[in-house]
């Protein structure tokens, strides 16, 4: 049995010391860059996946931990997507858990829609309402992460229509005004990409965009004003 496959089986003792400290392992083996494949590979998915369907808190945090670094490699984005782990990243920010997890979760939905492929497929799960959710908390680790989903998700065509409607657009407005200048930067882009049409650019009028988005031309970042 390999090393990796006898860790994983640790993270299932009833002992919850030998599973923290195993999952914690789990997670750093993740962090690797040259393990991450072959982590996903023996089970780290499927791992991921049953740590964070349990109730307990730290194990969450480290499952959601483990999503957020096996969503980095282009490779693992699209089987990550399939795992069905998405469902359960929406369930923990709908009841709105750690900021932690919340962060993670945030993290990975923006990573895994860096792969065009997902873009569509995220928005039919649900992502877009887990983003307006993330949008609202106070972290602003949390904010800049839902900003640069909603600019990846918002790049591509087929999610233009019908997406970023007005129960969206409020969200993605008030982050054009954080002072971060991923989270200004990654905003407007995405306003950028929805306003195509006369319809989308009255309602981005009308729900108050226009004045953010003159606000962001004195920034003293230059991709915000870009």
């Amino acid at each position: 049995e390999d090393g990796i496959s006898a860790v994983r089986n640790l993270a299932s003792s009833e002992d919850r010391k030998v599973q923290v400290q195993s999952a914690a392992a789990l997670r750093d083996i993740s962090s690797n860059q040259d393990f991450k494949l072959s982590f996903a590979e023996k089970g780290g998915i499927k791992t991921a996946i049953e740590l964070s369907s349990l109730p307990d808190i730290d194990l969450k945090i480290i499952a959601f931990g483990i999503t957020r670094q096996l969503s980095i490699p282009m490779q693992l984005k699209i089987t990550l997507v399939d795992s069905g782990i998405v469902s359960i990243m929406a369930d923990c920010v709908t009841r709105a858990e750690h900021e932690d997890i919340l962060y993670q979760c945030a993290s990975s939905i923006a990573n895994m829609a860096e792969h065009a492929q997902n873009k569509v497929a995220l928005v039919h799960m649900g992502v877009v309402n887990c983003l307006v959710s993330l949008c609202k908390h106070d972290s602003v680790q949390v904010k800049q992460e839902a900003a640069r989903a909603f600019s990846l998700l918002s790049s591509a065509p087929e999610n233009n229509s019908g997406v970023f409607d007005k129960k969206v657009l409020p969200s993605i407005i008030d982050l054009l005004q954080c002072q971060e200048e991923e989270t200004g930067r990654d905003s407007a882009a995405t306003i950028s990409n929805v306003a195509t049409s006369p319809e989308t650019k009255a309602l981005v009028g009308s729900l108050g965009g226009i004045l953010p988005l003159v606000l962001l031309l004195a920034s003293p970042y230059e991709s915000c004003v870009k």
